[in-house]
């Protein structure tokens, strides 16, 4: 009855941060550009399926001009 006359006090808004606003993998590749030695390729992901992340990586290599060669490793930060 208070809030419909507005008489009650207001409640404040609390905002809630993030436990972990970077979630996703950090997954590193091995690619060769045109001929080239090959070199170390990372590519951050905020996918949360380890799969998907990798299959994220190798299309931005691929879109960069590079051809993935080898998958190094897939980091959790």
């Amino acid at each position: 009855m208070r809030q419909a006359l507005g008489v009650a006090p207001k409640k404040e808004k609390r905002t809630i941060e993030a436990s972990n606003p970077m979630r996703g993998y950090l997954v590193i590749l091995s690619v060769r550009g045109d001929g080239g030695p090959a070199f170390r390729y990372e590519h951050r992901s905020r996918s949360i399926s380890r799969t998907e992340a990798i299959l994220d990586a190798e299309k931005t290599a691929r879109a960069a001009g590079y051809r993935p060669w080898a998958l190094l490793d897939v980091v959790e930060p």
